[in-house]
């Protein structure tokens, strides 16, 4: 037979309810801490340049149908052409140990890894030394024994109901089912903060110097010289007949 504890109203208002808050605020406070360490990086001219031409080139494929043959003809021209295709320049040769023997590089990665790491340092201490032992709530439905140690952490009483979750169970829960909200919250509030969206930017697109772009150039030029393009295609083809018969349709 299972043991049953009375649990009571006060753990939820000073165990429960702060580990819960705790849990939320931390992440969105590291968030901007990242965003305070990371130092912007100047962008090459050269590099900004390449990265806007591989997204001309994609728009170009994408939206042609906005486009007459000629129209389409001249810009993949531009892009293309043997002698001056924007894709056909000369480009520095791609180098791999270039970026590994940046100091900068890691420096940059630890400062975005030593918040992460200290405030989960931190956050753990403060469970184990103010909350261990404390069973935080009941789970209002029964469980196997097999989630015993995923909910129990820290209380070795092995005729305990399973549905009774840890304080330090319950900082592992929130750990893991927090995130989905947290990463909401930060998105909403990056539009807002220029420190938000550094931190996003760091972290999300690589830097395009640490690319080989010449494989890139080349499948581009590929993708561009297989399309196909006629006036038929265009949805501008004939427009100025269609608005006088009042024929057209958006």
């Amino acid at each position: 037979m299972r043991d049953t504890l009375p649990l009571d109203p006060l753990i939820s208002g000073w165990v429960l309810l702060p580990i819960v808050f705790v849990m939320f605020f931390v992440p969105l406070l590291r968030y901007h801490v990242a965003g305070w360490l990371l130092v912007d990086k100047k962008t090459k001219f050269k590099d900004m340049a390449d990265k806007h031409v591989l997204a001309r080139a994609t728009l170009l494929k994408s939206n042609r149908r906005v486009l007459l043959a000629t129209a389409f003809d001249q810009r993949r021209a531009f892009l293309t052409d043997d002698e001056s295709g924007m894709l056909k320049r000369e480009i520095e040769a791609y180098n791999p140990l270039t970026s590994m023997m940046d100091p900068s590089n890691g420096l940059e990665m630890m400062k975005k890894n030593i918040s992460m790491v200290l405030s989960q340092i931190l956050l753990m201490g403060w469970v184990n030394h103010f909350f261990s032992g404390f069973v935080v709530v009941k789970l209002p439905f029964p469980l196997t024994l097999s989630f015993r140690p995923m909910l129990q952490r820290g209380i070795d009483l092995a005729t305990l109901d399973v549905s009774y979750v840890s304080a330090l169970s319950w900082y592992f829960l929130n750990l893991f089912g927090l995130q989905g909200l947290t990463s909401l919250a930060i998105q909403t509030q990056a539009p807002q903060s220029s420190t938000a969206t550094l931190a996003r930017d760091a972290t999300a697109t690589p830097n395009i110097s640490d690319m080989n772009l010449k494989p890139m150039f080349d499948r581009t030029i590929d993708d561009l010289l297989l399309v196909e393009h006629s006036d038929a295609e265009c949805v501008l083809s004939g427009v100025e007949a269609r608005l006088l018969s009042r024929e057209c349709t958006f």
